[in-house]
């Protein structure tokens, strides 16, 4: 099945040479697989015909993964708690379900900003303590490993233009609870708030102090029973949050290739399982623009400038680069982003490294093994082809040198 009419795939074949995208395959037992492929077009000297390279990788896996994330996203927005979902020690925003964002008048541009950052306290007040008791939980959260339960707090918020600006009054209930993976790591923190700024109020109001002592006696049974029903509620939804990231962690983790995901700004949030396997490193040390420390010096700022220019042109990327092993050893990877918008139309980057051996072994690092099976050639005679892989129109790019290294493997060479 091809995601384009054929016409259009060999009008850019016969345009650029080269064509690349996502094609649906059917194996032999009915099974639809879905694969990223890209096509090069080649002529064999003397001969009117033309032949075509074709290069596929099963992407089922992340796109099985991907799917699972939006619907998990979707789920926990429409829960009916006022919810936040942080990072550790950055207490950065993740998710955010909607009658968290009603209650607060906010939208969904907090998403990947700072959770004290779009909650400051109160300037010139010299009694705000909203931010100091609030980090002071998380952290409690963090180093105890368990849920911590705050006394109501007076946290006051600014308004948007559209509901008159200025700052608003705010008593909160709030509750912090954490979010383990598999493993124990603490990935994770539920921020869960009750606002109850009418009931303080009305204890407050000298005036009214009956009529809010009523209130408040009246509302005691029912918070009480909301307390147990918000708490099973929260129970619930951490093991939903946990068991998705359970199943996006197993299948990003058992792919063959080496995946990350990186923010807008090039930013990388997460690596899979195999990358930490392959260069030895660990999280802290491949956060953000950890990655330089394993690849190799000299090509460095050529695949900065190449990676910085594709990101700001939000267009799919391509580089082919030695990566440093554990061992110290440099191995040979082509790797690949593509651009894909969530539903609030940030930008994210989800990539795929598959290793090239037989680039290495060309290069004399490593012995030369076969070629991977998902190289497959198209309409080529049985005679040799190497003479003629120079007519590729692309052929003094970096990708066909290493094409060419690759083929020297195969035995009909």
């Amino acid at each position: 099945e091809l995601s384009l009419a054929s016409s259009e795939i060999y009008v850019a074949l016969e345009r650029a040479g080269t064509w690349q995208g996502e094609l649906v395959h059917t194996s032999r037992d009915g099974r639809k697989i879905t694969v990223l492929t890209r096509w090069w077009t080649r002529r064999d000297s003397g001969s009117t015909g033309t032949n075509v390279l074709e290069i596929d990788t099963d992407i089922r896996a992340l796109k099985y993964a991907e799917a699972a994330r939006i619907h998990f996203r979707s789920l926990f927005e429409s829960t009916p708690g006022a919810y936040l979902v942080l990072t550790p020690r950055a207490y950065e925003i993740v998710a955010a379900s909607d009658a968290y964002l009603r209650t607060t008048s906010r939208n969904r541009s907090i998403i990947g900003r700072k959770l004290f950052e779009v909650f400051p306290d109160l300037p010139n007040d010299p009694t705000a303590d909203g931010v100091r008791n609030l980090r002071a939980s998380l952290q409690r959260v963090e180093a105890n490993r368990s849920a911590d339960a705050m006394t109501v707090q007076r946290y006051p918020i600014q308004l948007p233009t559209e509901e008159g600006g200025g700052w608003a009054e705010r008593y909160w209930s709030p509750m912090n609870s954490p979010v383990f993976s598999p493993t124990g790591e603490l990935i994770f923190i539920v921020h869960r708030v009750e606002d109850v700024t009418p009931f303080v109020l009305a204890k407050q109001r000298e005036a009214k102090e009956e009529e809010a002592m009523q209130i408040l006696h009246n509302r005691a049974a029912h918070m009480e029973a909301e307390i147990v029903r918000r708490t099973q509620e929260l129970l619930r939804v951490n093991e939903e949050l946990r068991q998705t990231e359970a199943r996006f962690h197993l299948l990003a983790d058992t792919i063959p290739q080496l995946a990350w995901m990186a923010k807008p700004d090039g930013w990388i949030v997460w690596y899979n399982q195999r990358w930490y396997d392959f260069t030895g490193m660990t999280p802290a040390e491949m956060e953000g623009w950890g990655w330089q420390r394993v690849h190799d010096p000299k090509e460095l700022p050529r695949i900065m400038e190449y990676w910085k220019s594709a990101l700001e042109k939000e267009e799919p990327w391509e580089d082919t680069f030695l990566l440093r092993r554990h061992d110290g050893e440099f191995r040979w990877h082509l790797s690949r982003a593509m651009p894909f918008r969530d539903a609030d139309g940030r930008i994210f980057l989800g990539q795929c490294h598959f290793v090239m051996p037989t680039v290495a072994s060309c290069c004399g690092l490593a012995p030369t093994p076969i070629l991977p099976t998902s190289c497959k050639r198209k309409k080529l005679p049985a005679r040799p082809i190497a003479p003629k892989i120079n007519s590729l129109p692309c052929y003094r790019t970096s990708c066909a040198r290493h094409l060419r290294q690759c083929l020297r493997s195969l035995a009909i060479w």
